[in-house]
């Protein structure tokens, strides 16, 4: 109980996290988010032939990912180049998986 009074989140970091998660909750956007991670940087082009989706699609999922800080990119020229904002994205991601694999 102890550890549980130390770590008494705010209201506002809760809300923060369960935004997260719910970004990270739509299956396009997992699907961009193990693209880059697999791949390390990817254009608009390339995400959509490995998530299979529209170009319209891919834009607007790629909007909401770099609003929440999931993914930034590098400009070249005219060309984006994708890639997750930090490490912290993957390790979550693998986490997660690990833990629904677990038995």
């Amino acid at each position: 109980m102890e550890k549980v009074l130390k770590n008494n989140y705010s209201d506002a970091t809760l809300f923060e996290v369960a935004e997260f998660f719910k970004v990270l909750g739509d299956p396009t956007r997992i699907k961009i988010v193990s693209a880059l991670f697999e791949n390390g940087e990817l254009c608009v082009n390339d995400i959509v032939d490995v998530v299979d989706v529209s170009r319209t699609a891919v834009s607007h999922q790629l909007r909401i990912l770099k609003d929440k800080r999931i993914i930034s990119f590098r400009k070249e020229g005219q060309m984006k180049f994708y890639h997750l904002d930090d490490a912290h994205v993957e390790v979550i991601v693998l986490l997660t998986i690990t833990h629904l694999n677990h038995q």
